[in-house]
């Protein structure tokens, strides 16, 4: 046989087993589409309490290949009961990536390989007597075994890789007082999810982080970016920080530690944290309101030092809290806005929070020592606090003078028009909370003068 024929046939051949292998990454999704579909939702009524609906799927071998993609499309899911109405999850677009074999077999469980999930939207709320509304997986005793229900599938997570792109989340703990809101989550891992022990290396970034707890607003639409590497333990449910590098607005912080999930809903903590630089302005970016778009053009002076530590045991049902501490120290701080007059500076503080236990009451505060100077006008003191919870013990000292005016024109306030009026003080005052409120005065060890004028 001639050589240009053996080629030709070859040829021939080729092209043959490209269209069959292509015809066949284009019919196969469409044969196992509306099987893949009902097992989802057989599985989904079968094990959740809550209702699931999504408007479309679309299958196809070639985003994956050689295994298969799964796209569901406008993914909802509500609560019930307590939380009827009240949306969990919903997202635009949820795309797996499956085992193909495992589709096509039906002797085996279906394998989740990678997630990916665009736009979502997690809402999830602990209310005060502890019912959280993300607790919606059935108990295996009333999970039906009947074909009819739960069909003769399962799924089995085989996890290599997930992605979060342009997520929104919310976390309202209303037993433990405390809320999170993350805007704009982007968030990538990459592991071994079918070993027992492996290593997830993840990258995240948020546009606007708020955080609040116990009325107190920490973090404001702060921006935040994490690149951190887990040793993951599943069979001990315990994550241990390997490697990180963590950045909210300005600020770099370095933490060491683990949590670690246990029966009860108890979430085990054991982190230390540290700010590794050490400029003033760092820590200027974490007060509400203080981080502005022309933030890297203020001008700012001195240094500080931050670190601290959270360990113990906490439990939204139980209002059970870890230990924690906080110490700052801040040296010839200093700072000015571009698009604002007036500036602040010498300011000196050092601060010290400790909570021992699960028990506020037990908190210290301690700041022996607090000064600034705005608008050329000094003001210092002292401040010390015991017993926040059950009866206030105060031990203070206030000296100086603030123009409310010059607020505005040294930092930027949020919806804050217009300060005014003028407080002058010098007051020392060394008493309980109990004292005041029996009318007892004369045992309240408080002397000094104090004024406010066109407040």
């Amino acid at each position: 046989m001639k050589l240009s024929k053996i080629v030709k046939r070859l040829f021939t051949t080729i092209i043959v087993l490209l269209i069959l292998i292509i015809g066949a990454a284009i019919a196969i999704p469409y044969f196992f589409k509306d099987e893949i579909l009902e097992k989802i939702k057989q599985e989904a009524n079968a094990t959740l309490h809550a209702k699931v609906d999504f408007e479309e799927v679309n299958l196809s071998l070639f985003r994956s290949f050689p295994d298969f993609s799964f796209e569901m499309k406008n993914l909802k899911m509500e609560g019930v009961d307590a939380f009827e109405g009240v949306t969990l999850v919903e997202a635009e677009d949820i795309d797996f990536t499956l085992d193909l074999m495992s589709v096509i077999k039906s002797d085996r469980p279906i394998e989740i390989q990678s997630v990916t999930l665009t736009k979502p939207n997690v809402n999830i709320i602990v209310l005060k007597n502890g019912v959280a509304n993300y607790d919606i997986v059935k108990p295996s005793e009333a999970i039906s075994t009947d074909s009819e229900d739960v069909g003769e599938y399962d799924f089995l997570i085989q996890l290599k890789k997930y992605t979060i792109e342009d997520g929104n989340f919310v976390y309202d703990d209303r037993a433990g007082n405390i809320f999170l809101e993350l805007k704009n989550l982007n968030h990538t891992g990459k592991g071994d999810f079918t070993e027992d022990v492996f290593d997830l290396v993840t990258k995240t970034s948020i546009s606007a982080l708020t955080a609040k707890s116990g009325g107190i607003t920490y973090l404001k639409k702060a921006n935040a970016n994490l690149d951190a590497t887990f040793n993951v333990d599943m069979v001990n449910s315990k994550y241990t920080l390997a490697d990180n590098d963590l950045k909210i607005n300005a600020m770099n912080l370095l933490a060491d530690g683990w949590v670690q999930l246990e029966d009860h809903d108890d979430l085990k903590i054991d982190f230390t944290f540290e700010a590794p630089k050490n400029d003033f302005k760092n820590l200027l970016s974490l007060i509400p309101s203080a981080f502005t778009q022309d933030f890297s053009d203020v001008k700012t002076g001195g240094q500080m030092a931050f670190n601290g530590f959270v360990k113990g045991t906490y439990n939204g049902e139980k209002e059970q809290l870890p230990a924690f501490k906080i110490d700052l120290d801040v040296s010839n701080g200093s700072f000015q806005y571009p698009d604002l007059p007036m500036g602040v500076n010498n300011i000196f503080t050092k601060v010290k929070i400790e909570s021992p236990s699960s028990n506020l009451d037990k908190m210290k505060i301690d700041i022996p020592n607090f000064k600034l100077a705005l608008g050329g006008k000094p003001f210092e003191g002292r401040f010390k606090l015991r017993t926040p919870i059950s009866d206030p013990d105060l031990d203070t000292k206030v000296k100086g003078t603030i123009d409310l005016a010059d607020i505005n024109k040294a930092f930027p306030l949020d919806g804050v028009t217009q300060l005014s009026g003028v407080i002058d003080a010098d007051v020392v005052a060394k008493t309980r909370l109990s004292t005041i409120e029996k009318g007892d005065y004369e045992s309240a060890n408080i002397s000094g003068e104090a004024s406010i004028k066109n407040l």
